[in-house]
């Protein structure tokens, strides 16, 4: 498929403290057990999160979400945005792509010393947020090449520990 998936998740079922567990795997011939990830993911009914499909050479990545609010729901979350480095151990494409490029926290005012952080925003009372990003390229991140047309990339979002008391996504 297209790497997207809809969980119809009846209304009332789902709310911060339970946990989805999202399984994702790659298909195999007849008789071979396909390899799976889980992903354990706290949402809410109200949380999205919305990322292209494809990005285009030299063009910003933007990404967004509703509904992402602290453990109590009193602010928005902060997101802090990586690439190509997943839960649990390194991909085996390397251990993530770092940028050159100063980021600003939208939470503190300051440059984030993590490099690994492509961006990383503060999401609005009602939980909305946007991060824009540039594409990676050698000339902005810790590429050696540039990615080719077709390979396929993660974007990883987190939040908890930016803003104390934040609901924990990865």
């Amino acid at each position: 498929g297209n790497g997207t998936a809809t969980v119809p998740i009846p209304p009332g079922t789902l709310s911060i403290g339970h946990t989805l567990y999202v399984l994702a795997g790659t298909a195999c011939g007849a008789g071979q057990e396909p390899p799976t990830r889980s992903y354990s993911i706290p949402l809410t009914v109200t949380d999205t999160f919305t990322a292209p499909a494809t990005v285009v050479e030299g063009e910003d990545i933007v990404i967004s979400g509703t509904g992402w609010k602290t453990q109590d729901g009193s602010q928005g979350s902060g997101i802090s945005v990586l690439i190509n480095l997943p839960t649990g151990a390194p991909p085996t494409n390397g251990a993530g792509v770092s940028t050159t490029r100063d980021v600003v926290s939208e939470i503190t005012g300051q440059v984030v010393a993590d490099k690994r952080l492509h961006a990383q925003v503060k999401a609005d009372a009602d939980g909305d947020w946007t991060a824009t990003f540039p594409f990676p390229t050698p000339e902005n991140s810790s590429l050696t090449e540039p990615w080719n047309v077709g390979d396929v990339h993660r974007i990883r979002v987190l939040t908890g520990s930016a803003i104390t008391g934040d609901t924990v996504r990865s």
